[in-house]
């Protein structure tokens, strides 16, 4: 979904934000998740976008710079994803964590039919799923269950969704170190990120 279809779920700092983000990268960003579904509480969900890029190297290093010009506190790794049992998707990921919170993943455009597959069949979970999730965010935010119990939670209910799991095995984030090995070994890169897109001299604003 791009950013006119999820505008009225933004706070009015994470509009402007994602404005020029989509600006930055002309108009190349697609948002997924919990956003697109009834689930999003606005203001206090994470916010997770893909990024379908044509050049991850350059897009990586645009990112990079407009975190840093705008002082924004991120981390940045790599991260593997088994979408299927055929496929072994990779990228870079950017965790947002001030002034809100949000998940930036940059991926090939080559796998963004892949990934769109994968985010449509997010979208059709059942009302009950979603009631679940909605009540579990409102556990969170009163502080009645710990963060640690919610996504242990929150991935069983993934589980019994048409085995969209969010446990380690299918996610995955890395190292550079951990992921140049991971590069090397794998027999198929077709959709893997060459590990040299790392965005080099990277400073983080805490």
């Amino acid at each position: 979904m791009n950013l006119s279809g999820i505008k009225h779920k933004l706070t009015p700092e994470q509009y402007i934000f994602f404005t020029k983000i989509t600006n930055l990268l002309n108009g190349r960003i697609h948002f997924f998740g919990s956003i697109c579904r009834r689930d999003f509480t606005v203001g206090s969900s994470d916010i997770d976008v893909q990024v379908f890029s044509e050049n991850s190297q350059s897009d990586l290093l645009l990112l990079s710079h407009f975190l840093q010009e705008n002082k924004v506190s991120f981390s940045s790794d790599f991260f593997k994803s088994d979408t299927d049992p055929l496929h072994t998707v990779s990228g870079f990921k950017y965790t947002i964590k001030m002034p809100f919170k949000a998940d930036i993943l940059v991926v090939d455009i080559k796998n963004e039919h892949i990934l769109t597959l994968r985010n449509n069949r997010a979208l059709n979970m059942p009302f009950i799923y979603l009631l679940i999730l909605k009540i579990l965010k409102f556990g969170l935010k009163l502080s009645l269950i710990s963060r640690d119990t919610f996504f242990s939670l929150k991935s069983i209910i993934w589980n019994h969704h048409d085995d969209l799991t969010i446990h380690e095995q299918h996610f995955k984030i890395m190292t550079e170190s951990e992921y140049n090995t991971f590069f090397n070994e794998s027999v198929n890169k077709t959709n893997l990120m060459h590990p040299s897109c790392y965005p080099k001299f990277i400073v983080f604003y805490e």
